[in-house]
């Protein structure tokens, strides 16, 4: 199995060198979700957020600028990796899925909505866009399951809050 130009066989550096890279990445792009996070003022922001991050997001994977970084040799280094059965290590996260990741649970805690439904959501999201990483070998958009989980577990308590406003 070829990692980073790597035989991973031949020692645990290159594993660990992917290890350190995915702390790097993870650390950075939550760093970026809470500084977003602050600006949001009232649920609905929180709803736009989600909205027009799916929809860039599908633009962007088929059409944009992660179309270009997905078929280069940059995105093992702006990629979070993981091992997929069949597959190998390979990078399959965006740091822009984390920076949304942590921008709906800085907003699920700001708007009170439950962070246990949001922890579901999101490990259900990821579910399927792992799963979905098994019948493809081409980039597919995780924000869109994202924010769709996201929307429709907390409906009910977005809706109230936001007739309240």
């Amino acid at each position: 199995m070829k990692l980073l130009g790597v035989n991973a066989a031949q020692g645990v550096l290159p594993l660990a060198l992917v290890a350190t890279a995915n702390l790097g990445i993870l650390i950075a792009a939550t760093s970026a979700g809470l500084l977003v996070a602050r600006g949001l003022r009232e649920p609905r922001y929180l709803v736009m957020a989600a909205i027009v991050g799916a929809v860039t997001d599908v633009f962007s994977v088929y059409a944009g600028p992660s179309k270009q970084v997905l078929s280069s040799e940059f995105f093992p280094y702006v990629g979070y990796q993981w091992g997929v059965w069949s597959q190998g290590v390979i990078p399959c996260i965006g740091a822009g899925d984390f920076i949304f990741l942590s921008l709906y649970f800085a907003g699920a805690r700001r708007f009170d909505l439950s962070e246990r439904k949001t922890f579901l959501a999101m490990i259900a999201a990821f579910g399927l866009g792992f799963l979905s990483l098994t019948f493809t070998s081409s980039g597919i958009p995780a924000l869109p399951f994202m924010a769709t989980l996201l929307l429709l577990v907390h409906a009910r308590e977005l809706k109230r809050q936001m007739r309240r406003s």
